[in-house]
């Protein structure tokens, strides 16, 4: 498979898991993590915290668990952390009405995705 088709069928999942995820603050984000163009890890953002928020969080009131540090907890649990440096990040948003929104990873999310090294970064 292609890497632009690995990419089309990721967005395709993500809408699918958008849509039944929760809202939080008018949208609902998907994220999900690839391996050699295969799914690895895949979350949504969820109304609990986690430690890995207070280290990446963009503030200290911000702190509920984003998608995709989720999915970067999931595939440190399961993989280990230096898997990431070949894996690719897929994001994407809906809001009100399951509109494609903008999904550039936040202030926090983006420095975790800096410090684990992920090779690529996509979002709607």
């Amino acid at each position: 498979m292609t890497s632009r088709r690995c990419i089309e069928q990721v967005r395709d999942v993500l809408y699918q898991v958008a849509l039944e995820g929760t809202c939080i603050r008018g949208s609902k984000h998907a994220c999900a993590i690839t391996y050699k163009n295969r799914i690895i890890a895949i979350e949504v953002n969820k109304l609990k915290t986690h430690p890995i928020m207070l280290i990446y969080g963009k503030n200290k009131n911000a702190i509920f668990l984003h998608a995709e540090m989720d999915a970067i907890v999931k595939v440190i649990n399961s993989h280990g952390p230096d898997i990431l440096k070949s894996c690719a990040l897929h994001v994407m948003r809906l809001t009100q009405g399951n509109v494609l929104g903008g999904s550039k990873p936040c202030v926090g999310c983006q420095r975790a995705l800096d410090a684990f090294m992920l090779k690529e970064v996509y979002y709607s």
